[in-house]
């Protein structure tokens, strides 16, 4: 019954974070096919790639994708360019990540330190917000209660950094000479 109850936590906290952050109002503005995407005017396939040590594939995150693109449509690029975009876009919200789960890292460290809370097994944030599981979400909820919304802001980070990491990969498959004379390398 408690993991059942957990999992339906998990489910609405979801569906709040969608429309507090406004996906909802930006995946009115176009919705994402279920195969090849258009970036910018020039066609890329993040469908079959995946990412090692990641459980979250491109149908998973692909809700994201209006948000952190709105206006993928509204203007056309060639596709050496559409490649500097990409990675651009991915290692910006590489970087957002990063801030916001150090801080959540900080913050567990600060309460075990602080005996706040009891030590938990590991400190794993990382493997947590990369989880698919709910229960290792809601874990990190219940050990840092007073941070729950860091802890929100960070999945969602996170979730967002994929979709642009699978964005990155597929665009670089279309301007493989460009992106080895750049010294771009797909993001694992």
């Amino acid at each position: 019954m408690r993991e059942s109850n957990m999992f339906f936590r998990y489910v609405i906290l979801c569906a709040i974070i969608m429309v507090c952050f406004g996906i909802e109002k930006h995946a009115a503005a176009y919705e994402v096919p279920n195969g090849p995407v258009s970036v910018y005017g020039q066609t890329i396939d993040p469908t079959s790639l995946s990412l090692s040590g990641v459980d979250y594939v491109w149908d998973d995150v692909k809700v994201y994708m209006p948000y952190i693109l709105p206006n993928a449509h509204d203007y056309t690029l060639t596709k050496n360019q559409v490649c500097d975009s990409m990675r651009d876009l991915a290692y910006s919200y590489m970087n957002n990540v990063e801030d916001k789960t150090n801080y959540i890292i900080y913050m567990m460290e600060f309460a075990v330190q602080e005996n706040l809370v009891p030590p938990p097994a590991d400190l794993a944030v990382t493997d947590r917000l990369n989880s698919k599981d709910p229960a290792d979400y809601l874990e990190l909820e219940q050990l840092i209660p007073d941070e729950t919304d860091k802890i929100e802001q960070a999945k969602i980070a996170t979730l967002q950094f994929y979709t642009a990491v699978y964005l990155y990969n597929a665009a670089l498959a279309e301007c493989s000479s460009y992106a080895s004379s750049k010294g771009y390398y797909p993001i694992q």
